[in-house]
């Protein structure tokens, strides 16, 4: 009966809501890029996984980054400009655009969800729902009167837009590689670490993984987890021994935390919804960062199995036996970590590409 709630509500989302929609400039534009503007709220995963390192490869000596919550908005120079809004907006930096429309270059928008989904999934908080009601759907009125190009993080993202530009992960390489391609974790070796790092909105990839660590543990007294919860998700885990269940961190800590510590196994469960088949194989970056071996849902983001890298079915009794391999064997461990390493280093190579503002703008 839930489903079936949600399922109208996304359908009454999507035929209601407004999307983004590029359109064709009503006047001429210059078309040299003189600097680049980036609006969002930061700092944040999406910038460091997808424009940081395009934008240290550009020939644009001028880039700026701009909080969308900074008040006051900084002066900007908006001749030649090219803007880029990282997933969210607010009203002063549509007033901007608005104001400033004749003398920017190109106006750009990059979304890496799909937002209408999110809105119907009731395992995104109210405030979280609201939080994106506000600064991804109700400023696109205004915003597509500017809009020159959308790009999304999938094929399948792009597919549920018109127009729609695919711009896939490209980290820096000095965010998504690590030494530790041992998974040694613990001074003790023999300890193995097993993590999940699941964001808010994924309470169903708990339920899931609950009863596969519950039997690990048992049958491997060496092994131990950790599992990030929102309060939503904490009581998944309640009263489990050799389980540290840590509060979700902000995205500088958690940046600062891979650097210092590794993870043995990566658990990355993905189970299927509207939401979850157009999301990217970002994840990939932090297994990476972690010098972990993991196990990935087969799935949209993660693809059938391929190469040394692990995608199992979203089958409890696969993933308990593929995990019991990986704690035993710390040869097997190391090659799947370097599997997923070479995966993001490619990911990483992407970047050498730079960013053109003009091929895919506008439409008729």
């Amino acid at each position: 009966m839930a489903g079936d709630r949600r399922e109208t509500l996304l359908s009454w989302l999507e035929h209601r809501l407004l999307r983004p929609m590029p359109r064709k400039r009503k006047y001429a534009a210059p078309r040299r890029v003189a600097r680049i503007i980036v609006f969002g709220q930061f700092p944040n995963p999406t910038y460091d996984y997808y424009f940081a390192a395009r934008l240290a490869e550009t020939d644009v000596s001028e880039i700026l980054v701009v909080d969308i919550r900074d008040r006051p908005m900084p002066v900007l120079d908006p001749v030649g400009a090219a803007v880029i809004i990282c997933r969210y907006m607010s009203g002063p930096i549509l007033d901007w655009i608005e104001e400033n429309a004749r003398e920017l270059a190109a106006v750009c928008l990059f979304i890496d969800d799909d937002i209408p989904a999110l809105l119907a999934d009731q395992e995104a908080s109210l405030g979280y729902r609201w939080r994106l009601f506000i600064r991804a759907i109700w400023p696109i009125r205004r915003l597509n009167q500017h809009l020159d190009i959308l790009w999304t993080s999938t094929e399948v993202l792009a597919s549920r837009h018109r127009h729609a530009t695919v711009l896939p992960p490209a980290p820096l390489l000095e965010h998504s590689s690590s030494n530790r391609l041992n998974g040694g974790s613990s001074t003790d070796s023999d300890i193995v670490t097993i993590g999940y790092h699941g964001t808010s909105i994924h309470i169903r990839e708990h339920f899931f993984l609950k009863p596969i660590i519950e039997r690990v543990l048992q049958d491997r007294p060496q092994a131990r987890f950790e599992v990030f919860v929102n309060s939503r998700s904490k009581a998944v885990w309640r009263n489990m021994e050799r389980v540290s269940v840590r509060r979700q961190v902000s995205w500088p800590e958690y940046l600062a935390e891979a650097s210092s510590r590794s993870i043995d196994i990566f658990l990355v469960p993905l189970l299927p919804s509207r939401t979850n088949d157009c999301r990217a194989s970002t994840k990939k970056i932090d297994v990476a960062r972690y010098g972990a071996a993991a196990i990935f849902s087969a799935c949209p983001a993660y693809g059938a199995t391929d190469g040394d890298e692990i995608r199992l079915p979203n089958d409890p009794a696969l993933w308990y036996s593929r995990l019991i391999a990986l704690i035993d064997d710390p040869h097997e461990r190391s090659k799947i970590a370097q599997a997923t390493r070479m995966a993001v280093s490619e990911m990483s190579e992407i970047a050498k590409k730079s960013i053109d503002f003009f091929s895919a703008s506008g439409v008729d």
